[in-house]
């Protein structure tokens, strides 16, 4: 990947799916990807991003090329998190934190769009939707475990939570983009995370409900949102995409509604 593929008298010439395969490669072999990936997103990505010299980084990545390293990354990640087990060890903190760990690097790999408006091209934001679908769908099967745990770790299991908030938040504006641009790979995803986000909703209401936290989370409207997050100007030809989980007592319009922490004898959010 540090090669300078441009000379002429090079015997193999790389192409795009060389750099995709070779990426992959790198994080998903290495000992602990989720290392590699923060360091990558932290040193590598991230420098590229802000403009800093590119003699630093491989000539492979670029921002016309981010998208060769972006997309096998985020993949990398969703593949760790589905691939983790989290049945029950001694307590479950163990694993508490190592779940907190994979679902923080994900929403770090996704705002790296959420910054940047650069990398808002079609098939970076495929990719991300087609991650997050895995990602959620993934993360829902873990919620039997979170809910035995949830005494004993109740401040990391929040914290958890509140991140895979925020991812689901970025995935619908993903979804809304593809409207809005009418993007026919977007749209034909766009069907399955609706779905997925649903039910990943509805379980988290069951399972805060059997807690007795029923009031740590409120099914809201959303508002209409740009993937940076800003307010979309309201049009008659855009409707909006879907609910979303917030607390009790925050304002519909909060862009990072939180689940928090409650009483679990009574309703409202501390």
């Amino acid at each position: 990947l540090g090669k300078d593929w441009s000379s002429n008298n090079s015997k193999v010439k790389i192409s795009s799916a060389n750099v995709g395969y070779l990426v992959g490669a790198f994080v998903s072999r290495s000992k602990d990807p989720i290392k590699l990936v923060k360091h990558l997103i932290s040193d590598v990505l991230g420098g590229v991003l802000k403009g800093e010299a590119s003699e630093k980084y491989p000539s492979t990545l670029t921002i016309s090329s981010f998208g060769l390293w972006y997309c096998p990354v985020i993949s990398a990640v969703a593949q760790v998190w589905s691939q983790d087990d989290f049945s029950a060890r001694d307590d479950g903190r163990a694993e508490i934190d190592r779940a907190r760990c994979i679902v923080e690097v994900f929403l770090t790999v996704m705002n790296l769009v959420k910054d940047d408006s650069r990398l808002e091209r079609p098939v970076i934001l495929l990719r991300s939707m087609q991650e997050g679908h895995k990602f959620i769908a993934s993360f829902s099967k873990i919620l039997p475990f979170l809910e035995s745990c949830f005494e004993r770790d109740r401040e990391g299991i929040f914290e958890v939570l509140k991140m895979v908030q925020k991812i689901t938040r970025q995935m619908q504006r993903f979804c809304l983009h593809a409207k809005m641009k009418q993007n026919d790979l977007m749209l034909k995803e766009a069907p399955g995370v609706r779905k997925v986000l649903e039910r990943f909703i509805y379980k988290i209401r069951a399972m805060t409900k059997k807690l007795g936290l029923s009031g740590a989370m409120e099914v809201v409207a959303l508002k209409d949102r740009n993937i940076d997050g800003t307010n979309i100007v309201e049009s008659d030809d855009i409707e909006g995409e879907g609910q979303g989980e917030n607390v009790s007592n925050r304002e519909e319009s909060s862009d990072e509604g939180n689940f928090d922490e409650c009483e679990e004898s009574g309703n409202e959010s501390m």
